[in-house]
């Protein structure tokens, strides 16, 4: 049978007339004596929360009416009001309407965490002797207390968790128990409501599996269903804020803890430790850069070249310094909160910056993670003390669970952070701070290498060196015809430095163009100076070796041996000596030439001179005067393909055909190669002589000789203004 009643308010009173009548309780009357009455029924209930809901809570017909009603209005507000977030543990909730009435004014998540809280206490022996088992009926009777102090209070209201505190504070030993007592008589005149912050916080300090975060203490705190969820939120803030300045909580990221005596000493080691700034820089390094950007080199995407960047923190370097910087602006800085100003100094240097917000909370907490981190390594280097060790190692816990939310508000912080690049914000957006930066760096590049674009976005491999050597190959153009852009531009500056006597080496000719404005690529820069070489514009030499075609492209490919491969202009031919150059050849191998330019033409002199070595080297004796041509031919094949078609070899063939006089020849033989006549004639006929039978193909024995002596070596070079020789002339004297 219900008792009589209208509602909440008569019937909490109701009950606690009736436990005061049959059971004469108290605190500790309920936790020494009266297990008689939780033995008379407790084999009827098998769930605590049923108990005291039968027992403590049953309404009446009224009652359950108006509680039905309040159920209908708040229905939709339920789950969010009393949802715990922030990875706590999922607890009860209310469930429908028949719930709703028979557990007010209590929430169900109580029953289970306030028997976390009690079991958890008792294991850390925060209770007296007498009262160190707990269950069931402690539980019966702390509700019951709570349940009298909510007599009073109109319906809607609800029994915040703070309550539960003076249900069990009788039972706690006075040591466990002090910080709370201070705290009541220090500040419950300046601060209530952080006073009942700090019961909440004392109750769930050993429950690991619950999250004392802001959003989680408040759902602890709401005593009503209409609660400004802003402001309540804002109240608890700043007693939280003013709990941890008087070191009666610490703060671990978003989640807040009670501390005992014994931590509140430890805490005040830790907090009176000094930190280097440069210990918090690395620390903000090592976060930044190597943690969450981890980047030494960021990939262009419209190059595929990756640059590497400088560090700066602050605006001061960190490491190697290179051409293009990373500059993070962090809350340590006074700029956060003008980045205007780090916009203008931004307009004339090679960076990205990266301005970070203001957070006063990252600062300390980062601060506090170098304190406590200092502070372990010394505790452990000292003697071993039981009860300060297990304090130092929930430090040590604590400090790996910071420093993972210092990543975690690191990342969102960088995520937010406005970016400029010479001057211009970059509107960029995104979660993952590595995605923005990289994207940000994009533009940084484009910016600063103006001049990129001229390798009109083609990506080249060490494969490519091989193919710009080739003019063949089309790498640059079809049959390797014209200069493109950047072809030029390699090609103006190793002419502007010919110009002043400096060969200019591959190695500086990479960072020359791999440095503002140009940002090439060191692969792109090997493959134009290869190019060049293959259409003739620029001649490489290594150790004094002509290097072409595959010869180059081997050299290139070898990084150490850059250093050493020297590039010259190539000397530009006139139409006219091209001519002349082809009209040699044939005249001197009886032979036309197929080239159109100085470089094929010369190609086919060194391959003709090659061959006829080779047969005078077959053919002529070792102690034949006439292997001082042998000798000459030797030294000539040695030269580079366009030094053949140069017109002063033209000048000393003169010179040679000048030293010799020769007759009509009486009969021409065809038939027989000129290194076979040249040989034939090795003992009767001096070099001059052997060498105009070459050319005419002649019979040496047929030919009227008279020659003068072999010139000196001085004499065998290009002479200025030498008359040309003319083939229809059968009979010429020097």
């Amino acid at each position: 049978m219900q008792r009589p009643g209208l509602g909440h308010r008569d019937l909490t009173a109701g009950h606690g007339s009736y436990h005061r009548g049959r059971n004469g309780v108290s605190v500790s009357g309920l936790l020494e004596d009266h297990g008689a009455f939780w033995r008379e029924d407790a084999s009827e209930f098998c769930d605590v929360a049923e108990v005291i809901q039968r027992r403590l809570l049953s309404k009446t017909d009224e009652g359950q009416v108006r509680l039905g009603n309040l159920h209908d209005r708040e229905e939709n507000n339920l789950k969010t009001l009393f949802d715990f977030t922030d990875g706590s543990i999922k607890l009860k909730n209310f469930d429908g309407r028949a719930h709703f009435v028979s557990s007010y004014p209590f929430p169900p998540y109580q029953y289970m965490l306030f028997q976390m809280a009690i079991t958890s206490l008792s294991q850390h022996n925060a209770f007296e002797g007498k009262h160190s088992s707990v269950g069931e009926r402690s539980m019966l009777g702390v509700f019951q207390e709570v349940a009298k102090k909510m007599a009073d209070h109109p319906v809607g209201g609800l029994a915040t968790f703070d309550l539960m505190f003076e249900g069990i504070r009788t039972a706690l030993k006075s040591a466990v128990q002090q910080s709370i007592q201070i705290a009541e008589k220090e500040i419950q005149d300046i601060d209530p409501f952080a006073v009942r912050v700090l019961k909440a916080l004392f109750l769930v300090k050993y429950v690991k599996e619950f999250k004392p975060t802001v959003r989680n203490i408040s759902v602890l705190l709401l005593s009503e269903f209409d609660t400004d969820q802003i402001k309540q939120r804002r109240k608890i803030e700043e007693a939280l804020s003013f709990l941890e300045r008087n070191t009666l909580i610490q703060r671990n990221g978003e989640v807040y803890e009670f501390l005992t005596n014994e931590e509140k000493d430890v805490e005040a080691e830790i907090k009176a430790l000094d930190v280097d700034p440069s210990e918090l820089s690395k620390e903000m390094e090592t976060l930044a850069f190597d943690t969450i950007l981890r980047h030494r080199k960021i990939k262009h995407l419209t190059t595929g070249n990756e640059y590497s960047f400088s560090r700066k923190l602050d605006d001061h370097l960190l490491g190697r310094e290179h051409e293009l910087s990373i500059n993070l602006i962090s809350p340590f800085n006074d700029d956060v909160a003008s980045p205007e100003a780090v916009r203008m100094r931004n307009v004339s240097r090679e960076e990205l910056a990266v301005v970070l917000q203001a957070d006063v909370r990252f600062i300390r907490d980062l601060t506090l993670f170098k304190q406590t981190d200092k502070f372990i390594r010394q505790a452990r280097a000292g003697s071993e003390q039981p009860g300060r060790d297990r304090i130092v190692a929930e430090k040590g816990d604590q400090n790996s669970r910071r420093y993972k939310d210092l990543e975690l508000r690191l990342r969102k912080l960088m995520a937010e952070a406005r970016m400029f690049v010479r001057g211009d914000e970059l509107d960029i957006g995104g979660e993952e701070p590595q995605e923005r930066i990289v994207k940000g760096f994009q533009g940084l590049v484009d910016k600063v290498y103006v001049n990129l674009p001229m390798l009109r976005g083609v990506t080249y491999s060490e494969a490519d060196i091989l193919k710009a050597a080739t003019p063949e190959s089309g790498l640059f153009g079809d049959n390797g015809e014209g200069l493109t852009e950047a072809e030029q531009d390699v090609l103006n500056y190793v002419q502007s430095q010919a110009r002043i006597g400096v060969k200019v080496s591959v190695k500086y000719l990479t960072e020359r163009f791999g440095a503002k404005p140009y940002g090439w690529p060191v692969t792109a820069v090997l493959c134009l100076a290869a190019s060049l070489s293959g259409k003739g514009k620029l001649e490489a030499r290594s150790d004094s070796t002509v290097l072409e075609r595959a010869e180059l492209a081997k050299a290139l490919n070898n990084s150490h041996a850059l250093a050493n491969v020297l590039l010259t202009p190539q000397t530009e031919f006139t139409s006219a000596q091209i001519r002349k150059a082809k009209e040699l050849y044939k005249e001197l191998f009886d032979l036309p030439t197929d080239g159109t330019d100085a470089r094929t033409i010369g190609a086919e002199w060194l391959e003709s001179t090659r061959t006829l070595s080779e047969e005078l080297g077959k053919l002529l004796a070792p102690e034949s005067p006439s292997i001082r041509l042998l000798w000459r031919l030797s030294l000539w094949r040695r030269k580079s393909r366009l030094w053949w078609a140069n017109p002063p070899l033209g000048t000393s063939l003169n010179l040679l055909r000048r030293r010799t006089t020769c007759s009509t020849p009486r009969k021409t033989c065809s038939t027989r190669s000129a290194a076979s006549w040249a040989a034939h004639s090795a003992r009767s006929m001096t070099m001059p002589a052997i060498f105009c039978a070459i050319r005419k193909r002649i019979s040496p024995t047929s030919m009227r000789l008279r020659a003068r002596p072999w010139p000196a070596r001085s004499q065998i070079l290009p002479v200025t203004g030498a008359r040309p020789f003319n083939p229809s002339r059968r009979n010429f004297t020097h």
